[in-house]
C-alpha cells in the first residue's frame, strides 16, 4: 500500500525513535534501562561541578566588593572621626575664619573638599555632596565654599550624626543560572555570607587603621587637628600641647633616633610675637633630675608637621 503525504506527516512527527524497527526500539530501550543510573549519577556530578564553578565565581566577586568597600571604610572612619574634633568646621563663622586663614588657593580647595567630605562620607549625609567639576570645568574654591556655608553646615540642623561611619554593604553579584533553571547556589546563604562579611569587615577597618598608623603611615591625632594654628596670646595660656622631638638612644654605642611627640602644658607666653612660650612637660616624658620646664619657639610652618620641632594640640580619644 503507497504511502499518502498524511501517513509521512504522522511519522514525522512522532519522531525518530518511533520510526526505527520494533527490535531496535526494544533494543534501546533495554540499553537506556541499564545505564540510567550511572547516567543519572553522572548528571548530578557535572550539575555539581557546574554550582561550584558558579559559587567560587560568584564567592570571589563578593569578595573583591568587600575589599574595595573595607578601603573605603577607613576612609569614612577617619572623615568621621574629624566632626567632632577641631578639624571640622561646625559653625559658618568658625569656616569663614579658617578659610580666610588660608593662603593658597590649593590649600583653600583642599581644606574645602574635606569639609563637604566629611559630612557627605563621614555621616554620610547624601544632601552634603556636590561635584568637584562640572562638563570639564572644575568648580574653585570659592564655589566649593559657597556649597559649604549655604548647604552643608546647615544640615547639621536637620540631619543626625551616626554612632558610626557609614558602610555600605556591596550589592550582591547576579546569580548564574543553570540549563534547568536552577541558581548555582542558595541566594540566601550567600547574602548572609555578605552581612558576616560586612560585619567582620568593619572590625577589619579599625584594625587597618591603627596597623597603617603603627607604620607611620596616617595618625588619626593628626587629621583632628584644627586647619590652622591657633593664634599665641594671653588665651594661649594652659594650652594643651604635643611637641615633636628627635630623641636620640644610645645601644651599646649604637646611636639611634625617633621621633617622638611629647605632651605637656602652655604655663607662659614669652614673647606673642615671636610664638614663644615656655612648657611644662607632662612627668611620663622626664627622666629622674630632668627640668620639667622649656622654652619653645612655635613656628607657624611646623604647626602639625611630621619632622623635628613640630608641634601640635593635645587630643585624647
Amino acid at each position: 500500500m503507497k504511502k499518502t503525504s498524511e501517513d509521512e506527516e504522522d511519522e514525522n512527527y512522532l519522531g525518530t525513535f518511533h520510526r526505527l524497527p520494533e527490535k531496535l526500539q526494544i533494543s534501546l530501550l533495554v540499553f537506556a534501562q541499564r545505564l540510567k543510573e550511572s547516567s543519572r549519577n553522572r548528571f548530578t556530578d557535572l550539575l555539581k561541578e557546574q554550582q561550584n564553578a558558579a559559587k567560587m565565581k560568584d564567592d570571589l566577586a563578593l569578595q573583591k566588593k568587600l575589599d574595595k568597600e573595607k578601603k573605603q571604610f577607613v576612609t569614612n572612619l577617619y572623615l568621621w572621626e574629624e566632626y567632632n574634633r577641631p578639624r571640622c568646621w561646625k559653625d559658618v563663622a568658625t569656616a569663614q575664619e579658617e578659610y580666610n586663614k588660608l593662603s593658597s588657593n590649593a590649600a583653600k580647595m583642599k581644606e574645602v573638599r574635606n569639609q563637604i567630605l566629611i559630612r557627605y562620607l563621614g555621616l554620610g549625609w547624601v544632601k552634603a555632596h556636590h561635584p568637584w567639576s562640572k562638563n570639564g570645568r572644575e568648580y574653585t574654591h570659592a564655589e566649593l565654599f559657597d556649597h559649604l556655608i549655604n548647604t552643608v553646615i546647615p544640615l547639621s540642623q536637620t540631619e543626625t550624626v551616626p554612632e558610626s561611619p557609614p558602610f555600605k554593604l556591596p550589592e550582591l553579584p547576579a546569580p548564574a543560572q543553570l540549563g534547568l533553571g536552577q541558581l548555582t547556589h542558595d541566594r540566601v546563604s550567600l547574602e548572609n555570607q555578605a552581612i558576616d562579611g560586612g560585619d567582620e569587615l568593619i572590625e577589619q577597618g579599625y584594625e587597618e587603621r591603627d596597623q597603617n598608623e603603627m607604620k607611620g603611615q596616617g595618625s588619626k591625632f593628626g587629621e583632628w587637628q584644627r586647619t590652622s594654628m591657633p593664634t599665641i596670646n594671653a588665651t594661649f595660656k594652659n594650652f594643651r600641647i604635643e611637641f615633636l622631638f628627635n630623641v636620640s638612644y644610645d645601644h651599646s654605642h649604637d646611636e639611634e633616633s625617633d621621633l617622638v611627640w611629647m605632651s605637656g602644658e602652655v604655663i607662659e607666653i614669652m614673647n606673642a610675637k615671636k610664638n614663644k612660650v615656655k612648657i611644662r612637660w607632662d612627668e611620663k616624658w622626664l627622666t629622674e633630675g630632668e627640668d620639667p620646664e622649656s622654652v619653645q619657639v612655635l613656628l607657624k610652618s611646623l604647626w602639625n608637621q611630621n619632622k623635628a620641632g613640630a608641634w601640635r594640640e593635645h587630643l585624647v580619644e
